[in-house]
């Protein structure tokens, strides 16, 4: 379960990004609202992100620093059970022949030799299992240049080259996704006034 929370909370209070999660496989979403747009000028056409969190109501285009003309669209999902400040992602590819699949980190032992040494192998990307680790992903943000690099969280694990080489993130402004709103959790109080659903059956 994740909870929303927006991304001006962030910008002004970044002690708030070590706050737990609430519950046992939950954890937040970060949504644009309306001062940090304003704050950030996001409503810039390829307006380039330098610092997390990354949030989720909208697109990114990770635009490789080495090669220009090389970029992937995707979306930054937090990874469950972690504070906002681990900076741990969920990678999902939003192309439409990718759509729905995760980028998924490579092994070692699946380096394949070649002419010059060893050659890594990118693994396809696949169905997301959030508990994964070859799923996972913590964004490294290298300054003073603010560019981004990712690190797998498996031990053994290689992401895809568009992620472990330098990149910088462009939001997509054109992303067609139905608004977030602020989503607070759920009324323990309230819950505990339902009744048990075996009483609902018997």
């Amino acid at each position: 379960m994740y909870l929303t929370r927006p991304l001006s909370l962030y910008l002004k209070d970044e002690d708030a990004l070590t706050l737990p999660p609430p519950e046992r496989n939950s954890g937040y979403l970060v949504i644009s609202d309306d001062e940090s747009e304003t704050l950030l000028r996001l409503r810039r056409a390829n307006y380039r992100m330098r610092r997390l969190p990354f949030f989720q109501n909208k697109d990114f285009i990770v635009q490789s620093c080495s090669d220009g003309d090389a970029s992937n669209q995707v979306l930054f999902i937090p990874v469950l059970n972690k504070h906002l400040s681990d900076n741990r992602y969920y990678v999902m590819l939003r192309r439409w022949w990718e759509r729905g699949n995760a980028a998924t980190s490579s092994k070692e032992d699946d380096m394949a030799s070649c002419c010059w040494g060893c050659c890594i192998q990118d693994a396809q990307p696949c169905a997301l299992n959030p508990f994964n680790s070859y799923q996972q992903f913590e964004i490294i943000h290298q300054k003073p240049r603010d560019r981004f690099q990712a690190k797998s969280i498996a031990p053994d694990g290689i992401p895809p080259m568009f992620l472990r080489e330098q990149w910088a993130p462009h939001v997509d402004i054109n992303t067609n996704r139905h608004p977030l709103h602020e989503a607070l959790g759920l009324n323990s109080s309230l819950r505990a006034q339902l009744p048990h659903l075996n009483s609902i059956f018997t």
